[in-house]
């Protein structure tokens, strides 16, 4: 990956993990840019609801990279994704994780949120990357979204767990489940939830899966990779995503700048959700 510079704008839980020269150390070995930007109305913008978006990234010294992107939702979902990031930084910092070791890590992380009272009826989202040479591996559960762009074209996009999807309604009603308007129900417990996996809401028991998705993709000289909750992806598709960046940077823009400007596209076109946008070019 080329030896340029990089700049991050976080909430203060990412980076008081990092010091200046860790930072430092990461940007001569890769180009990556991320911006959350908080919710500012509704209700999940008042200070009975912080940001639940959490995410992260590191440079293995191996060279690979790693980063997630975390979105938590319920009453404690704030600390369920904070919980995640830094598991996932934990155990993903040691090595770099085969598909079988990463699917352990999801199912051994959830298993320690059946002992943690707030993941009761909270959870998150998770989407993890890593990044070998040209070589990416994406695992994920929920709609935190990652996709690889070349200019316009979308070249790979993960797929949202949603209820509607026919495997996912397969699935959820195999486990004794119900979906009513879009939304898993497990009989007996007063909540639904509008994604068919995650991590943490554990009074859904095995209705919900907490197995992720992997994906193992072969990138090429100039693919940008885009991470970001459905704060960003709830009002911009994937095409509309793309023509925005690639128009930023046609323009010149960093990746600073662009991560920014696309979160705060999204703000402008309606979104009340919390918003984190991950970019990482090769």
């Amino acid at each position: 990956m080329k030896k340029i510079g990089l700049f991050i704008v976080l909430g203060s839980f990412v980076l008081s993990s990092y010091s200046a020269q860790s930072l430092q150390r990461i940007a001569r070995a890769s180009r990556l840019a991320a911006f959350t930007l908080e919710n500012t109305r509704g209700p999940k913008g008042s200070s009975l609801y912080p940001n639940q978006d959490r995410c992260f990234f590191k440079k293995l010294p191996s060279g690979q990279l790693v980063a997630g992107v975390f979105d938590g939702h319920g009453k404690h979902g704030d600390f369920v994704s904070q919980f995640l990031q830094a598991k996932a930084l934990e155990n993903f910092s040691k090595s770099f994780l085969a598909p079988a070791e990463i699917t352990q890590f999801y199912s051994n992380v959830n298993q320690e949120l059946k002992h943690l009272p707030f993941a009761h009826n909270s959870g998150s989202t998770a989407c993890i990357a890593l990044l070998d040479n040209k070589t990416l591996t994406v695992s994920h559960v929920g709609d935190s979204r990652l996709l690889v762009m070349n200019n316009l074209n979308i070249l790979f996009t993960t797929q949202d767990h949603k209820p509607s999807l026919l495997r996912e309604l397969k699935a959820i009603e195999k486990a004794g489940g119900l979906v009513k308007q879009g939304r898993v129900i497990n009989p007996g417990h007063n909540a639904s939830l509008a994604i068919s996996r995650s991590l943490g809401d554990c009074a859904f028991g095995p209705v919900i899966s907490r197995k992720p998705e992997i994906s193992q993709i072969t990138l090429e000289a100039g693919a940008l990779i885009v991470m970001a909750t459905d704060g960003l992806f709830d009002v911009m598709g994937n095409q509309q995503v793309a023509k925005f960046i690639s128009q930023e940077l046609s323009y010149g823009n960093d990746l600073k700048n662009i991560a920014q400007s696309v979160a705060q596209e999204a703000r402008a076109l309606g979104s009340d959700d919390d918003i984190t946008v991950q970019l990482i070019q090769l």
